[in-house]
């Protein structure tokens, strides 16, 4: 098995060579020589076109020996002294019932329950955090749900006992809301403590009462847009901090939401960031149709036009300005990487813990938020007895679990699948799971490949690393 794939743009052909790590231009006749040596359907004179390019050191079979994650022997470290972040389920409970909830009972891992965070559990976790982070500037604290605001007084408890027992340590807070509990009172103390406030709001008002309902069936769009004004009223200069995040559901009328979050006089000026509905876990398969994705494709086309200077960007969409930064993020990756050793790990799995360590209501650690509670192969540790470096360093090398196919894929360095991908509750990860995602995930590799190509085709330079998608 070669590790290439060829591509081709409306105007030019390229291949990507996966043990080089490099995007080649080629002429027409070798990509069609190199594209029937791919499907097996290779002449003689296909392959005196490819020993051509091997002479060259490209268009190999791959060169990858070993799977190993290249962090392995750094995981105890990064653990012991490198924490940064720390994730408190502070509760299970919801005022709201979303349909597309990880606790909705759609999911395998999870389901609102009464369970809350104590007091006790919050201070060992914030005591473990600053132990094993000797050696990070910051730490980050973040409040996670259920809906956090219903456990305030816990929060407020977390940062007094912080900033009595640990002044002399930076912290930063972060909360994600559904907006529906931000009194005054709630408001003034999360400014007042700098918090980045993240804050659920999938659209207009249709979009929002649809998906996300209070557990009486009532929609939630006209208390969030009113506790929005209070807080844009009695604190003008911490709004635009705000970050609004909508999930995309599958049936959301894109266009609509597009234009919501471009035109309302209250939030136009905020930041908005936008995230689809979660596949890992789920008991359904979760289905974009072809009209959302074309939406997509041509939002995001606009953004590559305002990248080459094409396009002003009051006529991009905020919901995808940031989904430019995938082709970006590739070439940087690329030019960082550069030729693939022989020791390596697919693209994807995270140090577990070290940026977003999730700690549950019962003190049980995860690598972050995103999974799941019930997983045997991804519980790290608990607070008291802290965390298992061998279990941790099984989850860095996930990939292990399907080596024979990883080892010989052209997307290798891309892979992009988090260990979640391959965890079906059981004692070892499933090779069957983590490889029912490589058609999807190869497809979007090459859309990133093909912006790539259509931004150097253009003019754009990839040298500067001057990303304006981030800038604005």
């Amino acid at each position: 098995m070669y590790m290439y794939k060829t591509i081709k743009s409306p105007y030019k052909y390229y291949v990507y060579d996966g043990n080089m790590n490099s995007i080649l231009e080629i002429e027409k006749s070798q990509f069609e020589s190199l594209s029937r040596i791919e499907e097996g359907k290779g002449q003689n004179e296909d392959e005196i076109i490819l020993q051509s390019f091997q002479k060259s050191g490209f268009c190999n079979e791959s060169n990858i020996k070993e799977i190993k994650h290249p962090d392995t022997d750094n995981v105890e470290y990064y653990l012991e002294s490198m924490l940064s972040r720390i994730y408190l389920q502070i509760t299970q409970n919801c005022n709201l019932r979303c349909n597309y909830c990880v606790y909705s009972g759609n999911y395998q891992n999870r389901t609102h329950s009464n369970k809350i965070m104590d007091f006790e559990m919050a201070k060992k976790a914030i005591d473990y955090l600053v132990k094993h982070s000797y050696d990070s500037f910051e730490c980050t604290v973040g409040f996670y749900g259920g809906e956090p605001l219903l456990e305030f007084e816990l929060i407020k408890k977390v940062i007094s006992y912080i900033k009595s027992n640990y002044p002399d340590k930076k912290f930063s807070y972060t909360i994600t809301t559904n907006g529906t509990l931000l009194s005054s009172e709630i408001a003034n103390y999360l400014v007042e403590n700098n918090f980045s406030l993240v804050i659920s709001l999938d659209g207009h008002k249709e979009c929002q009462d649809t998906n996300r309902r209070f557990i009486n069936g009532k929609g939630t769009f006209d208390v969030i847009m009113k506790n929005l004004e209070n807080i844009k009223r009695q604190h003008p200069d911490y709004f635009p901090k705000i970050l609004i995040n909508s999930v995309l559901s599958p049936d959301a009328d894109i266009k609509s939401i597009k234009d919501f979050f471009s035109t309302n006089d209250l939030i136009r000026d905020i930041r908005v960031m936008s995230t689809a509905v979660s596949s890992a876990y789920s008991n359904e398969e979760i289905y974009y149709p072809d009209e959302y994705r074309a939406v997509e494709r041509f939002e995001t086309f606009k953004c590559m036009l305002w990248l080459i200077g094409k396009l002003n960007f009051d006529k991009t969409s905020d919901l995808f300005t940031r989904w430019s930064g995938p082709a970006t993020e590739k070439y940087r990756m690329m030019k960082k990487v550069g030729k693939v050793s022989e020791i390596n790990h697919p693209g994807g799995p995270c140090v577990p813990g070290k940026h977003r360590l999730f700690v549950d209501v019962e003190g049980n650690m995860f690598p972050c938020e995103r999974i799941s509670e019930k997983s045997k192969i991804m519980n790290m540790g608990n607070l008291n007895t802290g965390i298992n470096i061998k279990k941790v360093k099984e989850i860095i090398n996930v990939g292990s679990c399907t080596k024979e196919e990883c080892m010989k894929c052209w997307c290798f360095i891309f892979c992009g699948q988090c260990a979640a991908h391959a965890d079906k509750l059981e004692d070892r990860p499933s090779p069957e799971m983590r490889l029912s995602r490589c058609d999807q995930l190869k497809d979007s590799v090459i859309e990133n490949f093909l912006d790539i190509c259509f931004l150097r085709e253009n003019g754009y330079n990839f040298e500067e690393g001057v990303l304006r998608w981030e800038e604005s």
